[in-house]
């Protein structure tokens, strides 16, 4: 060890196993200002030039921990900006986990509380704007769409896919409007060989209360359940 009191100090220990050859190294080292740093190395007797090592360094506020076994982390200023990362994934954190980015397989997630959210779940994104004033989710796969805000006052919704009926299947599309509690809207699509089948309904629960269904060859429409 040596040092030049109080501006620096450094430390290092070696023990060796017997049996198996392996060796530790652990370093410490203190500086000035605020810097604190420890490493511990392992080297597999077994192994020649294979080591892992830990390391934390400690400077001025910011904190990181890293090894070669696995993952490594930053931290400044008990939290202002933090950062983990294990391989390909990784994750940001800033402001007191107010604000985060992560990565974690085909999941990439970023968001700033209370302002806004957004996910990509391998193409399944989900976008959210103080907490519901403006909401958008979208699948490919499940062939859905849906927008919304106001608190889901308003909301748009569309949905593409296939139903299975007499043996084989059919294209759809559904697609739902509302404006709660003035307005609502429901059209069904699905075509079947080339013909299409087809129904709307929509309905305005205000005075008066007005309702309509139409679809293939029909059409009802009734005025405060009164009148059709």
């Amino acid at each position: 060890s040596w040092g030049l009191a109080p501006l620096c100090y450094t430390r290092e220990d070696s023990s060796k196993d017997l049996k198996t050859g392996n060796t530790m190294t652990e370093t410490t080292q203190f500086g000035l200002p605020l810097f604190y740093r420890h490493v511990i190395a392992l080297s597999d007797g077994s192994r020649p030039g294979e080591k892992t090592e830990d390391e934390t360094i400690f400077f001025m506020g910011a904190l990181k921990k890293s090894t070669t076994r696995g993952p490594s982390s930053t931290n400044i200023l008990a939290g202002i900006y933090s950062s983990e990362d294990s391989g390909a994934d990784w994750t940001r954190r800033w402001l007191w986990f107010l604000g985060s980015a992560s990565q974690q397989g085909k999941d990439f997630t970023c968001y700033f509380h209370p302002l806004w959210y957004y996910d990509n779940d391998d193409g399944r994104k989900s976008f959210f704007l103080l907490f519901g004033l403006f909401r958008r989710m979208t699948d490919p796969l499940a062939g859905e769409t849906n927008t919304s805000g106001l608190w889901w006052i308003v909301n748009d919704s569309t949905r593409k896919g296939q139903i299975y009926s007499n043996g084989r299947f059919r294209p759809t599309d559904d697609h739902t409007f509302w404006f709660f509690p003035f307005y609502c809207r429901n059209s069904e699509t699905t075509i079947d060989k080339g013909d299409e089948t087809w129904s709307t309904t929509w309905w305005a629960p205000v005075i008066p209360l007005l309702y309509h269904h139409s679809e293939n060859g029909y059409r009802h429409t009734n005025v405060a359940l009164l009148f059709d």
